[in-house]
């Protein structure tokens, strides 16, 4: 991640409209949905990078990647 905070924000905001145009339904922090790359569910995590305490899989988007992404499939990639 190279930007700043508040440009990371305003990425995750669009990204988000576009997440939602596609889901048909809206997606907010902490939201628990079904992440269908690795079929496993997780909470939204659009404040940060997917590093919640206390929640077992986040989902979260990637400005490295260019993608939304989920810890379990960041786990699966490692090993």
């Amino acid at each position: 991640m190279y930007e700043s905070r508040s440009q990371y924000r305003k990425l995750v905001e669009k990204q988000v409209k576009t997440l939602e145009s596609e889901l048909g339904y809206k997606v907010r922090q902490g939201q628990t949905d079904f992440f269908p790359r690795c079929m496993t569910t997780g909470k939204y995590d659009l404040h940060s990078l997917g590093f919640i305490p206390g929640v077992g899989n986040s989902i979260y988007f990637s400005s490295v990647f260019n993608e939304w992404r989920c810890r379990v499939c960041d786990f699966k990639m490692c090993a």
